[in-house]
């Protein structure tokens, strides 16, 4: 007994790409009207798929981005914070390393 194996997304759409591609060339090549006018409506008919399947792949791909970008926020204002910490020890820094020059200063005067 054959198995059947579902296609993923990707191949069913490079299918459905191809059958268009296939679609239009023998649209191209064809000269009787009604012949032209079937292949037409069915490449078509190919195409809206493509489409539906495209809108189907942004909204999974958006919901997919929102989901990432909630994470993010909890690590973004943790990194703020942690940015906000280490720009006052830079302050605190300088405020030290002016106060031990007014130290030195003094002192020299003093020797």
């Amino acid at each position: 007994m054959a198995t059947t194996t579902v296609p993923t997304w990707q191949e069913a759409h490079d299918a459905l790409q191809a059958l268009k591609e296939q679609l239009d060339t023998a649209c191209d090549a064809a000269t009787n009207d009604s012949i032209i006018d079937a292949l037409d409506k069915r490449a078509e008919a190919v195409d809206d798929a493509l489409e539906a399947m495209n809108q189907v792949d942004m909204k999974s791909r958006t919901v997919a981005l929102q989901a990432a970008a909630a994470e993010l926020v909890k690590p973004l204002k943790d990194l703020d914070q942690l940015k906000a910490e280490l720009a006052a020890i830079g302050n605190d820094a300088k405020k030290a390393a002016a106060a031990l020059a007014q130290v030195d200063k003094i002192v020299g005067v003093v020797k």
